[in-house]
């Protein structure tokens, strides 16, 4: 059986990829919104990526052999994943260019924010606490993707247009680099995130490899999407420990994580559909006494953290959530139009397809894997409401397209029975499935644009 595994991923991996680089219809979407064909020379993509994958390499190898301790390992790969954004991104100009994604954050529709930065740094009588608090008004004047977000992406880029001020290039290329090394710490939070749900401390590296390789996280460079991972595992986990360990530290943090990540985005409040789930398996499983009153303790300090922040944001700036909120759900009108062309029930397949996409493909099948392997009773628990959480979101067409890029945020979720799958592997079996995922991501590079400018 466990070579018939290994098989069925590398008759998988020439099929993507022979799909790939024949641009066969499907591949790269549906007919509704498709990421954009191109084909790129074989020498420079593979010549990058092979400079990029050495740490990621040297670090497998050296745990192989026994020399270095896997937490070690984990530094090497997050050196991948910060070398692979960068080259993905540059491979798009020829010659190669580390000025790409400076362009992309320059670009008024592939983010629009950056551009919103610097017409507020150009005014000569701008408040922000008068800007935050107006803000909910204002933002059917922003830009493309500005219009459907809290002031948080704007702020981050307007503080380092400040930093840099009257050099917008320079600018642009810090907070480039910035989400790329900030990316790259994702592969240390998804091996914490791993180690806290299944309660095994030694849990979490072969995961956290796969994230580093998927096309997802690599490839969307510079968006602020290839972040939200890491709050998914801060957000999921902190409340996992508040609950299993009845630590009240932990729920108030994971109040403010949630509060936090609201004023960039609204979009992980789906997670709320995980979060409630977790609640009641964990109550379930809580063998000590009082557990109803630990519940109601946690999400107290998670509610206090929640206020915390916001009264906070209040005091200091004026910002209010549920008018943003509001006022972000109306902007979503222009995107009707497209939205409107979706065929609903269709789109759930097409919207779980491309988060395949934007996973590798090679991942899918390892979730499968995990979850079909002998594990703890919580563990399937746990890993079943991952995968039916990315369901649920799909069924409901709560976040509609462009999902290898706007699910990203769930990948945490998915890749604890990934992690068992490939803990459970020999070396050379890790070795060739890590290959697979690495062509999956080479073949989706070289052939498809997923940020167009």
């Amino acid at each position: 059986m466990r070579y018939l595994k290994l098989l069925l991923c590398v008759i998988a991996t020439a099929v993507v990829v022979w799909l790939l680089n024949h641009h066969v219809e499907g591949v790269n979407g549906p007919s509704y919104y498709q990421w954009i064909w191109q084909q790129l020379a074989w020498p420079r993509v593979l010549v990058g990526f092979a400079v990029a994958i050495v740490p990621f390499a040297l670090g497998h190898a050296l745990v192989s052999f026994g020399r270095w301790p896997q937490r070690r390992a984990l530094k090497a790969v997050a050196l991948s994943l910060f070398l692979l954004q960068l080259v993905a991104a540059g491979l798009r100009e020829d010659p190669f260019s580390l000025e790409v994604g400076a362009h992309v954050i320059q670009h008024p529709v592939a983010t629009s924010y950056f551009t919103d930065a610097v017409a507020l740094d150009a005014k000569k009588d701008f408040s922000l606490s008068k800007w935050v608090s107006d803000y909910p008004k204002a933002m059917s004047q922003l830009g493309f993707r500005s219009k459907t977000k809290p002031p948080g992406p704007i702020l981050f880029h307007l503080a380092i247009v400040r930093l840099y001020k009257g050099h917008p290039e320079a600018a642009a290329t810090v907070a480039a680099l910035l989400i790329a090394l900030l990316t790259s710490l994702g592969v240390f939070a998804v091996r914490w995130f791993i180690a806290v749900m299944t309660g095994d401390p030694e849990r979490g590296f072969w995961g956290a490899s796969l994230f580093a390789l998927m096309p997802g996280i690599v490839i969307i460079h510079p968006m602020f999407d290839q972040l939200y991972p890491i709050v998914t595992c801060a957000m999921v986990g902190l409340w996992a420990i508040a609950l299993k360990e009845r630590r009240k530290l932990a729920a108030l943090a994971c109040g403010m994580v949630i509060a936090a990540s609201t004023f960039f985005i609204f979009t992980l409040l789906t997670l709320g559909i995980l979060l409630v789930a977790l609640t009641v398996m964990l109550w379930l499983w809580d063998a000590e006494q009082g557990r109803t009153r630990n519940l109601l303790t946690q999400l107290g300090w998670a509610l206090a953290g929640l206020l915390l922040i916001y009264a906070a944001l209040w005091l200091t700036m004026h910002y209010d959530p549920i008018a943003t909120f509001r006022s972000a759900w109306q902007g979503e009108e222009h995107f009707k139009s497209w939205v409107a062309k979706r065929t609903y029930p269709q789109s759930i397949y097409w919207d779980l397809e491309d988060f395949a996409l934007g996973m590798g493909w090679v991942a899918p099948l390892l979730l499968l894997f995990g979850l079909l392997r002998a594990q703890p009773r919580q563990e399937r628990a746990i890993a079943i409401a991952g995968f039916l959480q990315v369901v649920t979101v799909a069924v409901t067409a709560l976040l509609a397209g462009e999902t290898a890029r706007l699910f990203m945020f769930m990948v945490p979720l998915v890749l604890i029975p990934m992690d068992r799958e490939l803990a459970a592997r020999g070396p050379w079996a890790r070795t060739l499935v890590f290959a697979c995922a690495l062509a999956v991501l080479i073949a989706v590079r070289r052939n498809l644009i997923f940020i167009g400018i």
